[in-house]
């Protein structure tokens, strides 16, 4: 078998927030393609240390003007990840940002905060879509007049002094009904929105609910509790196969979106919980690894207790096994999806684990009593939100 033909690629991005992006490139070519990795700062420079280099094709952010057109006058292949611009001439990989904000008024309507907030360092392209999905989503679920915004929020205040961030939180949360579910447009704002919550004397999970985007353990998980996030897709994986359809000659879309890839659930109030702490773990991972192809022996693994205490421990704390809480789950995840969106049974069964349609309606009906097409129609009251 030949040797696959060698590419040189270049990434650009900035080391305090793009490093996913050339971890996914790298993991995306090492099985199966020669290529060589090289990144760069996304500065006109850094384009143009590529080109020198000799880079085949370029990946990365590309919403400063220069960085673009430094790109465009190379006339190498390349694929933009920057989601806070408008889709232009060089094809762009972006997360669903409408349907990130979907999923994000969802999750906290789940938790009934009384009051939802939108918030964001500045209002681009990507945070303006974020802040549509999130407020069409509770309109859909009838909760939008419970609905505000804080935008152009300084994070170099909020991030530099206390003071501006307990100011921020006294006037914009505090007179608000609790609890609140607050929708921020990365880990990194949510961070600094956590500490300026607590200086106020608001807690988090209780008061409240804190939710970004990014799953940036170095933010989600910096202060107690951690807040939850969403996983936003494998941006720099999708981008790396545009790339490469236009290193081999093939056409690509000018714009790929992404649909994100779980919500991490990590926002809880400790001074609440009940059950042991084990049991709880093994329901969150549960909760956020539905979509995958969940066994008792990946939650038996995850949690530091011997399988025997664990399975032990959840049967007298749940009252059922932890088998059954699989199923449990995977049906309610599935009963929300038919009630709230307009996605097809195929979609719903793999969004909820199954395998295919086929034992999805099987376990469906035995668990309901009802196909889910029966289900749906039955419930016609409940939102619809279209995510495609």
């Amino acid at each position: 078998m030949p040797e696959p033909q060698h590419h040189k690629i270049g990434v650009l991005l900035h080391p305090d927030y793009d490093r996913p992006l050339i971890h996914e490139v790298i993991e995306y070519a090492r099985p199966y393609r020669n290529w060589t990795v090289r990144h760069a700062w996304p500065k006109l420079d850094g384009v143009q240390h590529l080109a020198q280099w000799g880079a085949e094709g370029i990946i990365g952010p590309m919403n400063d003007p220069e960085v673009l057109e430094a790109v465009r006058q190379s006339g190498l292949p390349a694929v933009n990840t920057h989601d806070g611009i408008e889709p232009m001439d060089v094809p762009s990989v972006m997360s669903d940002s409408t349907m990130i904000g979907q999923l994000a008024a969802n999750y906290l309507y789940q938790l009934n905060c009384r009051h939802y907030v939108f918030a964001a360092f500045k209002m681009n392209f990507g945070a303006s879509l974020r802040r549509r999905g999130f407020h069409e989503g509770l309109g859909e679920l009838g909760a939008s007049l419970a609905y505000s915004e804080i935008v152009d929020i300084p994070w170099r205040e909020i991030a530099r002094s206390q003071a501006a961030g307990r100011k921020l939180v006294e006037e914009s949360l505090q007179p608000l009904p609790k609890p609140i579910g607050m929708f921020c447009f990365n880990d990194e704002l949510a961070f600094y929105l956590h500490g300026a919550c607590r200086d106020s004397g608001l807690k988090v999970g209780r008061d409240v609910h804190l939710l970004g985007v990014d799953n940036d353990t170095t933010y989600c998980l910096a202060a107690p509790p951690a807040f939850s996030s969403i996983d936003r897709g494998r941006i720099g994986a999708h981008a790396a196969e545009c790339l490469e359809k236009q290193l081999h000659g093939q056409s690509v879309p000018r714009v790929t979106w992404v649909p994100p890839r779980e919500l991490l659930a990590r926002d809880v109030d400790e001074s609440a919980q009940v059950m042991p702490p084990e049991v709880t773990a093994a329901i969150r991972y549960i909760e956020n690894h539905l979509g995958s192809a969940l066994q008792v022996d990946n939650v038996l693994n995850q949690v530091p207790v011997s399988r025997r205490t664990l399975q032990i421990l959840f049967k007298k704390s749940t009252g059922h096994t932890i088998r059954d809480e699989i199923n449990q789950q995977r049906i309610e995840r599935a009963c929300k999806l038919l009630g709230t969106t307009r996605w097809s049974i195929h979609r719903i069964a793999h969004a909820s684990g199954f395998t295919d349609s086929t034992q999805f309606g099987r376990a469906f009906r035995h668990s309901v009593g009802q196909t889910p097409s029966n289900y749906r129609q039955s419930n016609p009251s409940q939102a619809k939100l279209d995510f495609d």
